[in-house]
């Protein structure tokens, strides 16, 4: 296993996190770093969001047909 500090070095060092749910309690796992997590973001103001949301919406309707079979 890779530890972090061999990753990283001995320097001090900010490591930047989403809100991801794996990511929750991560502070209590590296105390001796300082991490910083990411404010919540806007859905609407990433394009990107909009096609993944279309294409979830497909594959729900899809998977809800052939159950229904």
């Amino acid at each position: 296993m890779t530890s972090l500090e061999s990753v990283l070095g001995p320097e001090a060092s900010v490591i930047l996190m989403d809100n991801a749910p794996c990511h929750a309690g991560i502070e209590q796992e590296f105390e001796d770093r300082v991490i910083k997590k990411l404010p919540p973001h806007s859905l609407f103001l990433n394009p990107i969001e909009n096609c993944f949301s279309v294409l979830k919406a497909t594959v729900k309707r899809q998977l809800n047909n052939i159950a229904d079979r």
